[in-house]
């Protein structure tokens, strides 16, 4: 009798070690990221997502089945909310977004995008030129809230199964696209120039950052950054009769940069113009070059 309790003792520590070790096998295979929840395509584009810009908010909008996502993996391909989904074309994607703005009011006309840092700033583009035909004035890029090139050992590097499951994006950062108009947002307090005569004429200056006395830089904003969007944007400007920008908008450049470009040209300055003895408008251009 005590020989079968030794044996069933002998068993049952058998079995438990079994179970021990089966289970720190599982939680290897988990790491190497064989049990993987997720595709290794979704796992591969949330790697590929920008990460780590503070300014991103949380967007609790991001998961709702009704949140228009434009998803973008590489240069030549468009999806809709997920990675498995079937690529589509820019007229399907103008298609689709003239749906769904006609179901939504202007304020709620968001569409997100999540594209992979390996998307060309060209590609980007031409989905932003697609948006503004359809009255899309703002744009959320998705990016994640940490850095995600390492593995579950801390060694950087290129994505692989080894890392086991990356989360998704959970971070936004918005962008006006919206075409620029002219500006009518108040400047700063100005000693009132002499009196001017009626009539006064407008010349033309062409590019103007060599005559300016003022040229504020513009900000490099977060969302042009995390696409390593860059260039040169010019803004039209009209100069008054006393110095100041009194109008300005964006006449070409990344679409992402441009608000900043306009942001800052309206707060260049310059000396008057005389004609003749006399002050006139200036209508030209001020260049601004946007370096990573």
């Amino acid at each position: 009798m005590k020989r079968r309790r030794n044996e069933s003792l002998a068993n049952l520590i058998f079995v438990l070690l079994l179970i021990a070790v089966a289970s720190i096998a599982c939680t290897r295979i988990r790491g190497l990221g064989i049990l993987n929840k997720q595709s290794e395509k979704v796992n591969k584009f949330n790697y590929d997502i920008p990460f780590g810009f503070k300014s991103a908010e949380i967007d609790p909008k991001i998961n709702k089945e009704s949140t228009f996502i434009i998803v973008m993996p590489e240069s030549d391909q468009i999806m809709l909310r997920s990675i498995e989904s079937q690529p589509i074309d820019l007229p399907t994607l103008g298609e689709s977004v003239k749906e769904f703005v006609a179901n939504k009011p202007e304020d709620e006309r968001i569409v997100y995008i999540a594209a992979s840092h390996e998307v060309p700033t060209s590609a980007l583009v031409n989905v932003l030129t697609e948006l503004r035909k359809h009255e899309i004035d703002n744009v959320k890029l998705l990016i994640s809230s940490a850095e995600r090139r390492s593995d579950t050992y801390g060694n950087k590097g290129t994505y692989d199964k080894s890392m086991g499951d990356i989360p998704g994006p959970d971070r936004v950062i918005e962008v006006k696209i919206g075409k620029q108009t002219t500006s009518n947002s108040p400047m700063p307090p100005m000693p009132l120039p002499p009196p001017i005569s009626k009539g006064v004429r407008t010349i033309s200056g062409g590019v103007l950052n060599g005559k300016a006395i003022s040229l504020p830089k513009p900000e490099y904003p977060p969302a042009a950054r995390a696409v390593r969007a860059a260039g040169p944007v010019s803004v039209q400007v009209l100069i008054d009769e006393s110095g100041r920008v009194v109008s300005a908008s964006a006449a070409s450049g990344h679409p992402l940069l441009q608000a900043a470009a306009v942001q800052a040209a309206r707060l260049a300055r310059f000396e008057p113009t005389l004609l003749s003895g006399e002050r006139v408008k200036v209508s030209g251009v001020l260049v601004y070059n946007f370096v990573p």
